[in-house]
């Protein structure tokens, strides 16, 4: 089995022979969304009588029969509309005359109980609608939209233009249960997940925001998916502003891929992020499908163009098998085969080496052993020893070769069921000593950051040493060279985004918000607001807490900006 390497655009690969991408390779949104521009039937909302329905959600109550063909349009005059829980109908736009006038006001007093404030949206977005110019809020409540179906919404489409929607928070309830013991109802336990927009999406769903503003405690714009899609979901959010007016710790925008199998997306042009960082994990992965239990669970690929700069934090838990050459001279190439190499590996992906980095190869499946499923307590075959299972009874070889001309194979004859992942990682680095190492690999960990696309660019290593990943790069020629300790801090050209052995291509940020363990040589201590960040003046490519050549700067507790 040759091992292949993971092409950068595959996701987008996908994705455009999944939905169908215009020929620079936008989604023609606007074919997904013609339902918005046929001759809808008009419905008008007036506070005062004036007009056919004294609210939206009487006016939205009134309709049957909508469709593709047959759309609503709800027009809301000016006023506080105070309804809370109610759906929007398919196929129907709420549409404000005036952002600022027009105010969809949910909110529960500071003694509602738990299960009402965590029970209370102001408004939900199932199927196929749209929502403009209106100020959307909630207090004391779960969300200000909740846009979700359990999965039950396949291949909707969500509109929303020149919307405010923000969440003023819980403390209100808290602060009232702290005041009033005697109420038997704990300030620990009201829902922190005050969210202006919570979103569960589902197969096939797309969501476009134009020039929105979330503002919330919490991340002001959430997702997560749901398990076994048949077609991607895509979010794009345009000319938008992300308020966080929590705490600098919490995230500004969290992407939650729980094992869609599919090539998701999120999308941000032009956005103005009032934070700190992107948070991507993989809690609760629902999927129990065997062809989903992969190491690298970071389905939803992240891109931001034009946008303020924000960091990236990953919490992803998939592993995958690793074999690691130990020549780092040379660009070795490790090739396996045998009936055990699919089980443990599937198709793995190669990453070149050489100049000092060395090659590795990774698997495609998980062995973290993590339990799955809504409730996260389902044994699936996610560990090394699962998947070779009884060897006993059906022996099993992993036949690795290394440089083309090194050969070891490991036999498997025993039952591995239930041997936990260092015994059999253990057989396979007595067999391969002194050429690999063998060893669990956080897949998302080392392989994944979102798209930069203005700050970024791919460029080819002209120089004779290796550049690893997070390591100090200078332009060379068209391409980048390893930052050497006599360079200026001026020719800093960025950081590699992945290792790059002599003569290969890879990603390069030129800049950014990136936490320590993203720039080579930094610890993941806590590093202090305003503290200068150098290059190291003592090893080539990486960075340093002191030094001569300063080239970024402290911008919150973890978190450092370059340049």
């Amino acid at each position: 089995m040759r091992n292949t390497t993971r092409p950068v655009m595959s996701r987008r690969a996908v994705l455009a022979g999944a939905l169908g991408l215009t020929a620079t390779g936008a989604l023609d949104w606007k074919a997904r969304s013609a339902w918005a521009a046929a001759e809808p039937t008009v419905l008008t909302v007036s506070p005062d009588g004036t007009a056919d329905f004294l609210s939206p959600r009487l006016a939205n109550a009134s309709i049957t029969g909508s469709s593709a063909t047959n759309p609503y349009l709800i027009v809301v005059r000016p006023g506080v509309y105070t309804e809370r829980e109610w759906t929007v109908a398919p196929y129907t736009t709420i549409r404000g005359t005036s952002r600022t006038d027009c105010v969809l006001a949910g909110a529960l007093p500071d003694s509602a109980t738990d299960a009402q404030i965590s029970g209370n949206s102001t408004l939900w977005l199932k199927q196929t609608s749209g929502l403009e110019n209106l100020t959307i809020t909630a207090v004391n409540m779960r969300y200000a939209v909740h846009s979700e179906s359990s999965g039950g919404n396949t291949d909707a489409v969500h509109l929303i233009k020149n919307c405010r929607i923000e969440h003023l928070g819980n403390q209100g309830a808290r602060t009232w249960r702290t005041a009033n013991p005697g109420s038997g109802m704990s300030p620990s336990t009201v829902w922190v997940s005050e969210r202006p927009w919570g979103y569960g999406s589902a197969s096939g769903v797309y969501e476009r925001f134009e020039d929105c503003t979330f503002a919330g405690t919490r991340e002001p714009w959430y997702i997560h998916t749901n398990k076994d899609f048949t077609a991607p979901t895509v979010n794009e959010l345009v000319n938008c502003e992300l308020v966080q007016t929590g705490p600098f710790t919490s995230p500004m925008l969290t992407v939650q891929s729980l094992g869609s199998g599919q090539a998701d997306s999120v999308t941000l042009t032009g956005c103005t992020l009032t934070g700190r960082f992107i948070y991507d994990e993989d809690r609760p992965w629902i999927s129990v499908n065997a062809g989903r239990q992969v190491a690298d669970k970071s389905e939803t690929s992240i891109t931001l163009t034009n946008c303020t700069p924000v960091g990236y934090r990953a919490a992803h838990r998939g592993l995958a098998l690793k074999l690691t050459a130990l020549d780092t001279a040379d660009d070795v190439s490790i090739d396996v085969a045998g009936d055990a190499a699919p089980l443990l590996m599937g198709t793995p992906t190669f990453r070149h080496g050489g100049g000092g980095i060395a090659s590795y190869t990774y698997g495609h499946w998980d062995i973290s052993g993590i339990l799955v499923g809504p409730a996260s307590n389902v044994t699936v075959n996610n560990t090394l020893g699962r998947r070779l299972g009884d060897c006993a009874t059906t022996p099993r070889q992993l036949i690795i070769t290394i440089g083309g001309t090194t050969t070891r194979v490991i036999d498997f004859t025993e039952d591995l069921t239930g041997r936990p992942n260092a015994y059999i990682l253990n057989l396979i680095n007595i067999q391969v000593s002194g050429q690999l190492v063998a060893a669990e690999y956080a897949v998302t960990a080392g392989e994944t950051y979102p798209a930069f696309t203005e700050r970024e660019s791919v460029r080819a290593n002209t120089g004779a040493a290796g550049i690893a990943r997070w390591a100090a790069v200078v332009a060379s020629g068209t391409g980048v060279r390893l930052m050497m300790t006599g360079d200026p801090a001026t020719a800093l050209a960025g950081v590699a985004i992945e290792q790059l052995g002599p003569g290969r291509s890879g990603r390069i940020l030129a800049s950014g918000i990136l936490r320590p363990n993203q720039l080579l040589g930094i610890a993941t201590a806590i590093v202090l607001n305003g503290q200068p960040l150098y290059l190291s003046d003592t090893v080539a490519g990486r960075f340093s807490m002191s030094g001569t050549r300063q080239v970024g700067v402290a911008v919150a507790d973890g978190w450092l900006r370059l340049p």
